[in-house]
């Protein structure tokens, strides 16, 4: 992004020039108009591939990712800092700020609704994050929801029409003379897509649209840019020194390897998504024990440096790092926590495991929390890893804290209490913590509230006996989550990996 910025004030620098006027800037659009009507067909060596869209070439779609880079830009940025910032003059606080980039956005896509390539792909995607960021990924408003869901849908449509789904055989991308930045480039821009396509799903229960058993892109090479980007001996180098299974053997964590883990993990959602809600003759507890077994093989096959524990990360020197481990290993937890409770809830397996899953999962989560000045760049991202790996795994320890205070007899699980409700707390402090502006907001600040009367209960339940059914009851009828199951009983739809939908948003009064 740097390069479009620098060379768009080189090339334009007349246009640009300040004070600006509206002729100047009338007569910079027609030019870039004028190059987003030229077909986009990207040479293959890097340089050449990064001035495809930069400089005199400089496309719509370029300009709305550049601007979608400045809107996760501002907000990363402090509150405090915001105010230092000349765009502070103009918007009045940094929310209106983003929305008025998003709105710039919006309108570069319209510009360029009729191209269909790599850089549109990538611009919709990115929009599509922007969009969950600043309204949530799920919302009680409906025709926000939908349209969170169109936007999703046009990226997979898009997607699919330009063939990132798919292996081209005419392509050398598995071969090292066929490497390149740009096909590098697009490998990872499909496993963001497959991912994100999963992670949507998953959050609202509904079908994903881009089904593992048409995805046959290779995975990225686990290389880094500058190598990509130098090429020759060095990229052919580098490339012999991945191991068998493509990994680098430095220890390093590369965009790369991030997009490796989203395009293992993605088709492990997308197969566990088949279980819960496809048809039932899918269903058997012998797939469900395969995917188990295949989960562990195929992790434990991805460098030790990946198998993180709340330990290394706090050895862990860098801060960018430390992040995109806990995205790889909470990743890898979800995947854990869904098998096994399918296994015990339709395979009637002891709830055992799928407790010591969420307790790591929670353990996680706070820690993110606990940590948080070591990745304050991604403060607005933390509502959404709340909901997404959070909520489940609070959901559950919630119901078996109920369950001991209710029916201690009938507990079959063994679980630390002071350890839980510690983390519970720690939970409840980082969903208050979470800012008014952020798109999830309405659904922690609910979740905070459900945490606390269930501690409430677990530390007076004489005294909240006779009001427990008025307070938490959930019936049979009101049961619209497509993730739960029939024999849920009165306190089982805290385990509900989806409280965003059908009655649950209304259950607690947000004020």
């Amino acid at each position: 992004m740097k390069n479009v910025l620098d060379s768009l004030f080189a090339t334009y620098q007349p246009y640009l020039r300040e004070p600006r006027n509206d002729s100047e800037l009338e007569k910079l659009s027609e030019v870039i108009t004028r190059s987003s009507a030229v077909l986009f067909v990207p040479p293959e060596d890097a340089i050449g591939w990064m001035g495809s869209f930069a400089g005199p070439n400089t496309r719509w779609e370029s300009v709305g990712i550049l601007l979608n880079a400045l809107a996760h830009g501002l907000l990363s940025l402090p509150d405090r800092e915001f105010g230092f910032l000349e765009v502070s003059l103009v918007y009045s606080d940094k929310k209106k700020g983003v929305l008025a980039l998003k709105e710039s956005i919006e309108w570069c896509l319209e510009l360029c609704k009729h191209s269909l390539n790599t850089l549109m792909c990538s611009l919709l995607y990115n929009n599509l994050l922007l969009e969950t960021v600043l309204y949530g990924d799920s919302k009680a408003n409906t025709l926000q929801n939908i349209r969170v869901w169109r936007l999703h849908h046009d990226l997979v449509a898009v997607a699919s029409a330009i063939g990132l789904h798919c292996f081209n055989p005419n392509d050398k991308y598995q071969e090292s003379s066929g490497v390149t930045l740009r096909s590098e480039m697009r490998k990872r821009l499909s496993a963001s897509c497959f991912w994100t396509d999963k992670d949507l799903a998953m959050f609202t229960g509904r079908p994903p649209a881009w089904s593992h058993r048409y995805q046959s892109c290779p995975l990225p090479m686990d290389l880094s840019d500058e190598v990509l980007i130098e090429g020759g001996d060095r990229l052919q180098y580098e490339i012999s020194q991945l191991d068998e299974n493509g990994w680098n053997t430095k220890g390093e964590i590369y965009d790369s390897t991030v997009c490796r883990t989203m395009v293992i993990t993605a088709t492990f959602l997308d197969e566990i998504m088949e279980l819960f809600i496809g048809n039932p003759s899918q269903w058997s507890m012998d797939r469900v024990r395969a995917l188990k077994i295949r989960a562990f093989e195929t992790y434990s096959q991805i460098p030790g440096i990946l198998q993180v524990t709340k330990e290394s990360l706090k050895r862990c020197e860098s801060d960018v790092k430390v992040w995109k481990l806990i995205f790889i290993r909470t990743d890898y937890l979800r995947i854990l926590f869904f098998l096994e409770r399918l296994s015990s809830e339709r395979g009637n397996d002891s709830k055992q495991k799928l407790v010591d899953v969420a307790r790591e999962m929670l353990d996680m989560i706070v820690f993110l929390w606990l940590e948080r000045d070591r990745s304050n760049l991604s403060y607005f991202d933390y509502d959404y890893v709340i909901m997404c790996y959070g909520m489940p795994s609070t959901g559950i320890l919630c119901t078996e804290l109920l369950k001991q205070a209710k029916q201690p007899n009938d507990v079959d699980v063994t679980m630390p209490t002071s350890e839980v409700v510690h983390n519970l707390s720690l939970m409840i402090a980082f969903l208050e913590w979470i800012k008014p502006t952020a798109g999830n907001y309405r659904l922690c600040r609910r979740m905070s509230q459900v945490i606390r009367r269930v501690l409430d209960q677990v530390f007076a339940p004489a005294t909240k006996q006779n009001t427990q059914n008025s307070e938490i009851a959930l019936t049979r009828d009101s049961a619209m989550d497509v993730f739960a199951f029939n024999d849920l009983d009165d306190f089982e739809w805290l385990s509900s990996i989806d409280w965003g939908r059908g009655p649950y948003l209304e259950y607690v009064d947000i004020n």
